[in-house]
C-alpha cells in the first residue's frame, strides 16, 4: 500500500531534480490562448495572479477539470458516474497484515464497496466509495463510520475525495493542450483505481508533448496522437471494466451473495467462458445484462 503523502511529494522532488519549476500553493485559474491555441496559464499565487507563457498544456487538476473545459472539452461528469470516497487511516488494529478486504452491498457500500487495506505495524486504509444517487443514509461517511465503530477502529486522519467511474471523456485533446488522470475520466469503472491507469497514459502524453514541441506542431491534429496511443494502451481495460460494472449494478444482495459463493475456492485465472456461462445460468439477471450489452 503506498504511502500516497509520500508518494505524491517523491514525484514532485523527482520533478525538481529534472528541472520542472514546482509551484507551491497555486491554483490554475483560467487559460492563455495564442490564435486560437492554448499557450500558457494563468494562476493565483501567493505573490498574487500569475501568468506563465508555455508551448502546451498538459490538463491533470482532477474530476471535472476546469482547465480542459476552458479549452472548449467536455470534461464534466454527471452526478450518478462519481463515486464519493472517504477514507480514514486507522491505527490499533488486529488485522492480517498481507490481506486486503473487501465488503459489498447496500448495507456497506451501495453501488461501490468498502475496504480495509493494511499498512503493518497494527494501521490500515478503511475507506469506501459509492455513487450518491444510492445513497440510502447522509452520504458515504455515515456507512464508514458505522464500519469504524463496528469494528473499533481508531482514526487517525481523514481523507475524502471524487472519483469518476463512467469511463473515459470523449475527447482529451485540443489545439496546445492534453487531458489526462482523472480530468480525462482515466479511472477503471469497476474499482475506481486511477493511478496506474494515469500512469500509462500520462507516460504517452509526456512522449506526445516532447514530440509536438520538437516538431513545432502542437495543433490538435497532431496531438491526436495522444489520444490514439492511451486508447490502445488501456482503452479496451476500461471499455470491459465498465461492462463489468454495469453487471455488478444489477446484482441484488442475495444474488451478489450467492455468485461470490459460486466461486468460492476457484481460480479466477482459469475459469473459461464455458465454465462461466454454466456458473451464470444460476443467474438470470446477469445472464439478462449480458445479452443486453452484446
Amino acid at each position: 500500500m503506498l504511502e500516497r503523502k509520500s508518494f505524491d511529494k517523491y514525484l514532485a522532488l523527482r520533478a525538481a531534480e529534472a528541472g520542472a519549476d514546482v509551484l507551491t500553493m497555486s491554483m490554475a485559474k483560467d487559460l492563455i490562448f495564442r490564435e486560437g491555441s492554448v499557450g500558457g496559464v494563468v494562476f493565483r499565487c501567493p505573490d498574487g495572479v500569475q501568468e506563465v507563457e508555455c508551448g502546451m498544456v498538459i490538463a491533470a487538476d482532477g474530476v471535472q477539470s476546469s482547465i480542459a473545459r476552458k479549452a472548449g472539452l467536455e470534461t464534466g461528469f454527471r452526478p450518478g458516474e462519481i463515486c464519493s470516497c472517504v477514507q480514514y487511516e486507522a491505527a490499533g488494529l488486529d488485522v492480517d497484515p498481507e490481506t486486503m478486504e473487501f465488503y459489498f452491498g447496500s448495507r456497506f457500500a451501495p453501488s461501490g464497496y468498502l475496504w480495509v487495506f493494511p499498512k503493518g505495524e497494527g494501521r490500515a486504509n478503511v475507506g469506501l466509495g459509492v455513487r450518491r444517487k444510492n445513497c440510502s443514509e447522509r452520504g458515504p461517511l455515515s456507512y464508514l463510520n458505522r464500519f469504524m465503530e463496528d469494528r473499533g477502529f481508531k482514526r487517525i486522519e481523514f481523507n475524502a475525495g471524487a472519483v469518476p467511474v463512467c469511463g473515459p471523456v470523449k475527447r482529451t485533446f485540443t489545439d496546445g493542450l492534453l487531458v489526462v488522470g482523472d480530468a480525462a475520466g482515466q479511472v477503471d469503472p469497476l474499482t475506481g483505481g486511477g493511478i496506474h491507469v494515469a500512469a500509462e497514459c500520462a507516460k504517452i502524453a509526456g512522449e506526445v508533448a516532447a514530440e509536438a514541441i520538437e516538431s513545432g506542431r502542437v495543433d490538435g491534429k497532431f496531438l491526436s496522437r495522444y489520444e490514439i496511443r492511451w486508447r490502445k494502451k488501456v482503452g479496451k481495460n476500461l471499455e470491459r471494466s465498465l461492462r463489468f460494472r454495469k453487471i455488478l449494478d444489477g446484482l441484488s444482495d442475495e444474488e451478489l451473495d450467492s455468485l461470490l459463493r459460486s466461486l468460492e475456492g476457484k481460480d479466477l485465472s482459469s475459469i473459461s467462458k464455458i465454465s462461466l456461462l454454466r456458473i451464470l445460468k444460476n443467474y438470470p439477471s446477469i445472464l439478462r445484462t449480458l445479452r443486453d450489452m452484446l
